[in-house]
């Protein structure tokens, strides 16, 4: 039985024995005088220095002169009871006289009787920890120096908190001082119509670790008004952690001055499409617009009408009443014309005199025969007085309708003709009628 005993025991040391020569950390103890009594192999891995060159020789030759007190502040809180434990990151000199970090954590070494006879603990190397940390802490260093030295307005937001933030910045947010944004949630400041495209923004910035091109947001200040801004962004690493690093420029009256040139443009596109006299399309717009119904006709393949009008006996209207009353008569047929058209893609223009045509996309022959009826039925209903009209006494129109489906094989040109064929026979059967252009019927 003491053999199967001294065989565990001696299993057990060997266990002990290999795992201490094997570990990575250096394992140590020194005795109440500083002294090392015991270092495992890893101390030549990291110091360069053998073990029997170190063994029986203070710890502190070896520690750098700028971290002795600390090491002995320690060492004696130990050696007082003061400490249960300390730990530490110090640096030791190595054999080629450089240094090296090490996380030190030692506790005291009690005798039998409860006697302090020293310390023990291990040596960590950190030594390439604490370059990444130097590294981080320039970058970072170089980070806010940057931005607070940018003309522009810059901030950085981690984990959707503000971190980080130039005086522009708090200039722009028309906020006090830079804590009135530290530590604010991101989203405090934008406003809820570009919340999601912030959100979309720093996802994808934190998959692809890159940047952004330039982005219109809106921003919130703190006198409350709205700023639109054009925000660049890139991911960064700050305080160790994924940030997002965002540059503004605000553009608000840039916009401002935008919308204002699109209203004028607009105004003028406008203008440059509108009969100055009757106040709906002219000719140029209409042969426009007729072009591009006619393209989008062919495509979806649906029918396509349109609608030529005349005023009846005009000439002898304006002999009669005279330039002044045949402007005024020309203007209010055309403000009816333009009542009767409910649908957004209808379109009445001014051909030219007292002529006046309608397009009518995606509408059947039937419609566009009620929509002429309505428009005549209604010129006529204005009682517009015509003594010189040798028909009525009344200002009355002349309508032909024509509808195709569009096909390649065919232009915009042949619905004209068509129109024009069908207000021809309108007039030759007593105008103020509509005529509906029908192949088999135009020249009977």
């Amino acid at each position: 039985m003491a053999n199967t005993l001294f065989r565990k025991v001696q299993e057990s040391e060997d266990c002990y024995r290999s795992v201490v020569n094997h570990s990575k950390d250096v394992i140590f103890q020194a005795n109440a005088k500083g002294i090392w009594t015991f270092l495992n192999p890893a101390w030549t891995e990291i110091t360069g220095f053998s073990l029997n060159q170190s063994l029986g020789t203070p710890f502190l030759h070896y520690i750098f002169p700028g971290d002795h007190q600390f090491t002995i502040d320690d060492f004696e809180a130990l050696m007082d009871r003061k400490k249960e434990s300390c730990c530490r990151e110090i640096r030791f000199v190595t054999k080629n006289n450089e240094f090296k970090w090490v996380e030190v954590f030692a506790r005291p070494t009690f005798q039998a009787d409860g006697t302090i006879i020293g310390v023990s603990g291990t040596l960590t190397d950190i030594t390439e920890r604490k370059k990444a940390e130097s590294t981080l802490r320039d970058s970072e260093e170089r980070y806010r120096r940057l931005v607070e030295l940018s003309p522009d307005a810059i901030l950085v937001y981690s984990e959707g908190k503000i971190v980080l933030v130039n005086g522009k910045a708090v200039n722009f947010f028309k906020a006090q001082q830079p804590d009135d944004l530290l530590g604010r949630m991101i989203l405090d400041v934008v406003h809820p119509d570009s919340h999601i495209k912030v959100i979309q923004h720093t996802e994808q910035l934190y998959m692809n670790k890159g940047m952004l091109p330039p982005t219109e947001k809106k921003y919130v200040c703190f006198d409350g008004s709205v700023v639109i801004v054009e925000t660049s962004s890139a991911f960064i690493i700050f305080n160790g952690k994924p940030a997002t690093l965002v540059i503004f420029r605000d553009i608000t009256e840039r916009k401002i001055t935008e919308k204002k040139l699109q209203e004028a443009n607009h105004i003028l596109h406008r203008l440059s499409n509108m009969d100055g006299l009757t106040g709906i399309g002219n000719r140029r717009y209409f042969d426009e617009y007729l072009e591009r119904e006619w393209k989008r006709a062919v495509r979806n393949g649906k029918p396509l009408s349109l609608i030529m009008l005349d005023i009846d006996f005009f000439k002898t209207y304006n002999d009669t009443y005279g330039h002044i009353g045949g402007d005024a008569c020309l203007r209010r047929v055309a403000k009816t014309i333009d009542e009767q058209l409910n649908r957004p893609g209808d379109m009445a223009a001014r051909y030219g005199g007292e002529e006046f045509v309608i397009i009518l996309p995606e509408t059947e022959s039937s419609g566009a025969l009620h929509v002429a009826e309505t428009i005549r039925t209604h010129i006529e209903a204005l009682a517009i007085p015509h003594v010189g009209s040798p028909v009525y006494q009344t200002v009355t129109c002349s309508v032909g309708t024509a509808t195709f489906i569009p096909t390649v094989y065919a232009t915009s040109k042949d619905l004209m003709e068509a129109a024009d064929q069908a207000l021809y026979r309108a007039k030759q059967l007593g105008r103020n009628q509509v005529i509906v252009y029908e192949k088999q019927t135009i020249g009977s």
